[in-house]
């Protein structure tokens, strides 16, 4: 029974340590905050140094991540999110096989002139096409 249940850790452990792991925090205007754990797994593989397209297309990445920030509330002074920058991020290091996700990350547009900062969100997109499901915390009511 010893001997399964050390196989079944190690396995759990490959599994885990094949891929890449990254936790991502964004705060929406409302103060709440979307915090995504990504795994990455076999459907995170593209060997950069063989094939020259990743398996997603960047312009796949950000429709996805923009249908994704329809769910995101905007606030009620900003007028909509703008796609800022779209990075194509190495999560397995210098392991093989190559894991990678896109980041696609939006700021929110104010209203004509703005002093100040603006709300921003950074959606992760999985090279199969999937964002991981956020878990989302609601700021804590004060009295």
């Amino acid at each position: 029974m010893k001997r399964i249940i050390v196989t079944f850790v190690l396995l759990i452990a490959a599994t885990a340590f094949a891929g890449g792991h990254v936790e991502s925090r964004c705060y929406a205007p409302d103060g709440t905050i979307w915090k995504f754990d990504i795994y990455t797994n076999a459907a995170d593989q593209w060997d950069s140094s063989k094939l020259e397209h990743p398996p997603l297309s960047p312009k796949k990445a950000k429709d996805l991540a923009t249908t994704f920030m329809k769910r995101v509330p905007l606030g009620n002074t900003m007028t909509a999110w703008a796609v800022s920058t779209i990075t194509l991020r190495l999560m397995s290091g210098d392991q093989r096989p190559e894991h990678w996700i896109y980041e696609v990350h939006f700021d929110a547009v104010p209203p004509g002139v703005w002093n100040g900062p603006v709300p921003w969100f950074t959606v992760p997109v999985r090279m199969d096409g999937t964002i991981p499901e956020p878990k989302i915390t609601k700021p804590k009511e004060t009295k």
